[in-house]
């Protein structure tokens, strides 16, 4: 009777975290990115490492502006989502770090096993980061 107990609390505890994983992604996937950064900051909790919901919480933090806080997540979340190359490409645009925004996109670009709508606008933005990069230097000296 306990052993049968036991097995109903673990699958319905295993039911509660598909549940909110669901409610996360659909969240995200509906652009409600408040919600859906709340939900996985919860599930994260439970799985601090898990590569999807970091990279869904730094997508989340990056649509609502908080860009350090979405650049922290995207590191954490790893390689396995190269698209996350593309998005620290135009925040580190938006905080003029145009050195790490190059890199970002020049990653992103080198992770493409064929070109892709983003490629003229990666490259103009690789462009204008070397351009503003030049500024830079001229206003320091």
């Amino acid at each position: 009777r306990k052993v049968q107990l036991i097995l109903l609390l673990c699958l319905c505890s295993v039911f509660a975290v598909a549940q909110n994983a669901t409610t996360a992604s659909r969240l995200f996937e509906e652009g409600n990115y408040e919600a859906a950064q709340a939900a996985y900051k919860h599930l994260l909790q439970g799985n601090p490492r898990y590569p999807l919901y970091l990279y869904r919480y730094a997508r989340c933090a990056q649509q609502q502006g908080d860009y350090e806080t979405a650049i922290t997540y995207f590191n954490k979340a790893g390689d396995k989502y190269p698209l996350k190359y593309f998005y620290l490409g135009d925040m580190y645009m938006h905080l003029w770090r145009f050195d790490e925004a190059i890199t970002a996109y020049d990653t992103y670009l080198q992770s493409l096993s064929s070109p892709n709508e983003r490629v003229p606008y990666i490259r103009q933005q690789v462009h204008k980061a070397e351009k503003m990069q030049r500024y830079l230097k001229r206003v320091e000296k």
